[in-house]
């Protein structure tokens, strides 16, 4: 997580990177969609 020291563009507050590890599942969906999107399709 975060973005290397020499890539283009890169934000102080990116850093610094380091490894990740899930302990728990996650759902994710098979297109991209806004936030007001899901919103609509929870109201």
């Amino acid at each position: 997580m975060g973005s290397p020291d020499s890539e283009q563009d890169r934000f102080s507050n990116e850093g610094p990177q380091h490894q990740v590890t899930l302990t728990h599942g996650f759902l994710m969906g098979k297109y991209e969609m806004t936030q007001a999107q899901s919103w609509r399709a929870i109201a």
